[in-house]
């Protein structure tokens, strides 16, 4: 690898994905699985593309302009109390969302974690999420050293390992899986799409990657960019696929009930002896740590463009040390962690149209761009990604109320 400026030149994309593969996405995909088969992969296949598209307009604006996303959207913004809105609903969908993230981060460790090794417990608490908490501390404290990159490439590993294990010794249909690939949707089965949406094109990564793609130096190219995520999120998207196959294989194919994740590793046992309840445990614990390191780190990014906060000064890390104390302490209060991971993607698939929809008007800033603006097919493309998660959040509201 390169040198710049004496920093070694690491993947964003490995972030990106890391970050969106967590126990949301193992959740909703095995939850769709087991609902309704093979038949909504076609919308995580939709997820992975339009988060490449999105992922890439993120990683050119920090390129171009060396600013992050919330930067970028106010030196566009003008007026001050437009920029105090924009502020304000960052803030509170970035930063106080994530804090809620976490908590489902740490509780998705923690449910993997038991099932495949048992619960351990101190006055009747389990002390999983502070041994997870403490992990995610030590990564999160050395990460200009290198070590969280190792750390989530061999998160992304375990879990690719595990869930594309369990997908193929469970012997599904590819003829099923081909019809799969032609968008429907069950009947009840919108606010599923959307929180499969919601769990891929996760807003506060636009915020990550902006800023990431910057710490790779001056001679860090567009094209290098685009590569990274042609090649790494993919990944995410076959474990994401990977994880629907054996659930719809285990629950919707032989009717049985799906009630959580820690079910899942129980009957994947007939199929997978007991290699089953490593495989789910460990990916779900994989996931939920990959994902409890890049949420706080997400908050403290967003955080830092608006307020102009410095990179790893005191304020930097005291929001992500405040991100994740606060998941710690919300998952240990036991609180399902079902309800709760699949609450905060719901909420996560409402509000991506509306900052998708600030990115695109960013994009089309030539203050901003100068000549790197989006091409007319660029904005086609992300016009329509936006219009379609602008109706499926409009679908899950009405399915809801």
């Amino acid at each position: 690898m390169k040198k710049q400026n004496g920093n070694k030149k690491f993947s964003p994309g490995i972030f990106i994905t890391a970050a969106f593969i967590g126990p949301g996405s193992v959740t909703l995909c095995s939850y769709a699985g087991a609902n309704y088969g093979y038949t909504l992969i076609w919308a995580i296949l939709f997820s992975i593309l339009a988060t490449i598209v999105l992922q890439e307009m993120t990683g050119r604006l920090g390129i171009l302009t060396k600013n992050g996303l919330g930067s970028s959207i106010k030196i566009a913004i003008k007026s001050i109390l437009k920029q105090r809105l924009m502020i304000g609903l960052i803030i509170s969908a970035i930063v106080i969302g994530n804090a809620a993230y976490e908590a489902g981060n740490l509780s998705g460790a923690v449910v993997g974690l038991e099932s495949s090794i048992g619960e351990l417990k101190v006055s009747g608490y389990s002390i999983y999420p502070l041994i997870i908490g403490t992990l995610a501390f030590i990564f999160l404290k050395n990460a200009n050293k290198g070590i969280l990159e190792i750390v989530l490439i061999g998160l992304v590993l375990l879990m690719s390992a595990a869930f594309i294990g369990a997908a193929i010794l469970s012997k599904p249909s590819i003829s099923s899986i081909v019809s799969s690939l032609v968008p429907s949707v069950p009947e009840g089965g919108w606010l599923t799409v959307i929180g499969l949406v919601g769990t891929t094109i996760v807003p506060y990564n636009l915020f990550l990657h902006a800023s990431k793609v910057t710490e790779n130096g001056d001679d860090y190219t567009i094209s290098e960019m685009r590569k990274d995520l042609y090649y790494m999120l993919p990944i995410g998207g076959l474990i994401s696929i990977c994880i629907l196959i054996s659930a719809a294989s285990t629950f919707y194919l032989q009717q049985i009930p799906f009630k959580s994740v820690g079910d899942m590793s129980i009957q994947l046992e007939p199929i997978l002896g007991s290699y089953g309840k490593w495989c789910i445990g460990f990916g779900f614990f994989a996931a939920g740590l990959s994902s409890a390191v890049t949420a706080p780190l997400a908050a403290s990014y967003a955080a830092k463009e608006v307020f102009n906060w410095e990179k790893d000064g005191k304020y930097f890390t005291w929001m992500w040390q405040f991100i994740l104390l606060i998941g710690v302490l919300f998952s240990t209060f036991g609180i399902k962690p079902l309800l709760i991971i699949m609450f905060a993607q719901i909420t996560n698939g409402v509000l991506l149209p509306v900052i998708v929809g600030y990115l695109i008007w960013v994009m089309n800033q030539k203050s901003i761009m100068k000549n790197q603006t989006n091409s007319t097919l660029q904005n086609i493309i992300s016009i329509a990604v936006l219009g379609i998660c602008l109706m499926m959040s409009v679908k899950s509201l009405v399915s809801l109320f």
